[in-house]
Formats: C-alpha cells, structure tokens, sequence
C-alpha cells in the first residue's frame, strides 16, 4: 500500500506540476491505488492515512474541469491538503509564562456552538504567543468529506468551518487547569499536518535516513 502510494503521488506531481492539466496518463497512476482503504473500517487509528485519499479525489475531480482554475485549485490541494491532520495555529493574547508540551488534551468552542476537542501539536515555549491544535478526528466514513463533525479547510475547494474554532475565544488545556485566550484566521491558520506534497516529498527521505541508521 505505501509503496503504491508513493508511486501515486509522484504520478499526481509530474502531472499537476510539469504537464499542468489531466490527462489519459492519470488513468494510469490511478491504478496504483486500486487496493484503497477509503471504505474500510479500520481497528486501528488510521483515519489521517485513509483521508489523504480524499484529498487525491478531490484533486482529480479539480484537474478533470480542464480549466486553469482547476488546476490553481488542484495545486493548493497538492500543497496544503484538505482533509489529512487537520490542525490550528492560534495565536494567543498573551504570551505563555510556561512551557506547554504537546499531546495535551485541549477544549474550546467550534463555529457552531458545539464544543470541539484537540491536542497541542507541539511544544509551545515560554515567551511564545503561538499554539497549535489538532483537531479530534473521527473514523472514515462514506460521507466523510462533507461531515460537518469536522474543520475542513487547508487547500480544500470547499472549506468547512462548522467544527473549526471560533476566530476568537478561550481554550482549555485540561491537565494545565488553565485557560488561554485566543485569535486566528479560520481560513489562514487552519491547515493539514499532512498532505500530497509532504507526502510525496518527505517519504523517500525518510526511507533513505532509515536504511543509513
């Protein structure tokens, strides 16, 4: 499945990149992703790795319009994802007089008045104003893509900001016992951990630093 995945993804590159619109040639990486996982339900937390075939969907569906503005919309897909990792890079009103860790469990308020749960991306150290949250993620499901149990937005076409944070509000970071007050661009500052690009990219990297350990 990786090694078709990565296969996929170097196809989808060369096209958007360098031939700049679809092509029959597509229909030949498609085949590499005949085995998808999109419609299996998984035992194990695999949902980040199964949505990042939403996003080769969508992007498909972007450069089948055969139009410059497909395609424009297809490379934002490709760079900034739409559905894999979804996180949030908030900016707080105040800077942190204490190192935050990452993988704490956070709580703030969604769009839609809905309370929405995440985890702190990464460290956030004393002095810094920036925290990053990612989103709680649901198992894949047939309607996935147009759920509004989730924030959506990255490169997606056709963002969805229902269950995103509010573009300003309190987040609680519950083992601190502390509240943080916040403000972001939901469309700016809500982006995907992982996507086409990274994926493409980064991968051969990682397999190449592995076999030199």
């Amino acid at each position: 499945m990786l090694r078709n995945t990565i296969i996929l993804l170097r196809c989808w590159m060369i096209i958007v990149l360098l031939l700049g619109s679809f092509t029959p040639h597509s229909y030949w990486c498609a085949a590499a992703s005949e085995n998808s996982i999109i419609d299996y339900i998984p035992l194990t937390a695999v949902t980040d790795d199964a949505a990042i075939d939403l996003d080769q969907r969508i992007l498909e569906r972007e450069l089948s319009k055969g139009t410059q503005e497909g395609r424009n919309a297809a490379y934002r897909i490709y760079t900034d994802g739409a559905y894999s990792e979804p996180y949030a890079v908030l900016t707080l009103k105040t800077n942190l007089t204490l190192d935050v860790p990452a993988g704490l469990d956070v709580t703030g308020m969604a769009n839609d008045g809905q309370v929405v749960q995440g985890k702190t991306v990464q460290v956030a150290t004393t002095g810094s104003n920036i925290l990053k949250v990612k989103y709680q993620v649901h198992p894949i499901h047939s309607d996935y893509a147009t759920s509004s149990m989730m924030c959506f937005v990255g490169g997606n076409p056709d963002p969805q900001l229902d269950r995103c944070l509010t573009s300003s509000g309190a987040l609680e970071i519950e083992s601190m016992a502390a509240m943080f007050d916040y403000s972001y661009d939901p469309i700016v500052d809500n982006r995907n951990g992982q996507t086409l690009k990274r994926l493409s990219t980064d991968i051969p990297q990682d397999k190449m630093d592995a076999s030199a350990m």
